[in-house]
């Protein structure tokens, strides 16, 4: 019996070692990131257009396209966001806070804002230009169904 829980026991330990050392070399969430200037990862929103409007191939590529400019685009508004964003508090941290500076750049960043919903719009009137009458339709359900959901946390 000794020699069956002296078994059990180091087998146990091996196996929590393996587990330790297979979740230390997984690469983190943040490497796993595509390399600067490769194509963005294909988003569950994408896949999840082409099953509800049963899109054909010649769409699905152009949504394909369509999506790439569209990340593309707001990717560099969301870049240029987030600097200015920084700025604001780096000008409200400052030993004297500059409110002057912080403001013009809540501006700037609700103009950044705008331009992020700007691309959002045209995006949708670019699928919708792709799609028939009746697909066109079910676009217009999927994104009310869109603007009902709650934003994630």
């Amino acid at each position: 019996m000794t020699n069956f829980k002296n078994i059990a026991l180091v087998a146990l330990l091996l196996m929590n070692i393996g587990l330790i050392i297979m979740l230390w070399l997984q690469p983190m969430p943040h490497e796993r990131m595509p390399e600067k200037g490769a194509a963005p990862p294909p988003r569950r929103a994408e896949g999840f257009l082409v099953k509800a409007l049963k899109l054909d191939a010649e769409q699905r590529a152009t949504l394909k396209n369509l999506r790439d400019e569209h990340f593309d685009t707001t990717q560099e508004i969301h870049k240029g966001g987030r600097a200015t964003k920084r700025a604001m508090f780096d000008a409200l941290l400052a030993n004297t806070p500059d409110t002057a500076t912080a403001l013009q750049l809540a501006a700037e960043y609700g103009d950044q804002l705008q331009k992020i919903d700007e691309a959002l719009i045209q995006h949708y009137l670019d699928i919708r230009e792709i799609c028939t009458p009746e697909q066109q339709e079910e676009l217009r359900k999927v994104f009310r169904r869109a603007i009902r959901r709650p934003p994630p946390r």
